[in-house]
C-alpha cells in the first residue's frame, strides 16, 4: 500500500513538472517587452528588472532613469514576436512612448522599427538587446 502511494505521489509531481515545463515553453517574449515598457514608465524599478537579463541591466538602468524626471505612458503599444526558438526571440512594437517633459511639451516616441532581443531565461523570456 505504501508503494503505490509513493508511486501515485511521484507521478502527480511529475504531471505537475510537465505542465509547467509546457507552459513556460509556450509563454509569449512579447508579454515581456510589454512589461518591461509599462514598468518603465511607471518607474517600477522591481518589475522593470524582472524581465532584463543580467548582460543587458547597465544599458537598461540607463534607459530606465531616463524616464525618471518625465511623466510617460504607453499610447496604443502592441508587440509580436517572431524567430522564436525554445531560447531566443525577437520582438518589435507598435505604438508609442507618450512623454511629457515639464508638464507641457509632449513627444511621441515611436516604437516601429526598434527590436528587443530575447532569452529564455530559467523559463522567463528576459530582453537581452535592444537594436533600431
Amino acid at each position: 500500500m505504501k508503494k503505490q502511494i509513493l508511486l501515485l505521489m511521484l507521478l502527480a509531481v511529475g504531471m505537475v513538472l510537465a505542465a509547467c515545463a509546457e507552459e513556460a515553453k509556450d509563454a509569449d517574449p512579447a508579454d515581456s517587452v510589454e512589461k518591461y515598457l509599462k514598468a518603465m514608465v511607471e518607474k517600477n524599478e522591481k518589475n522593470f528588472n524582472a524581465v532584463i537579463c543580467e548582460d543587458f541591466q547597465e544599458t537598461a538602468k540607463t534607459d530606465f532613469r531616463s524616464f525618471g524626471s518625465v511623466e510617460a505612458s504607453l499610447k496604443d503599444v502592441k508587440c509580436t514576436a517572431s524567430d522564436k526558438t525554445d531560447d531566443s526571440a525577437n520582438v518589435t512594437c507598435t505604438g508609442f512612448i507618450s512623454v511629457v517633459y515639464q508638464g507641457e511639451n509632449t513627444r511621441d516616441l515611436p516604437q516601429e522599427g526598434t527590436v528587443y532581443q530575447m532569452v529564455n531565461d530559467d523559463d522567463t523570456w528576459k530582453i537581452c538587446g535592444i537594436t533600431q
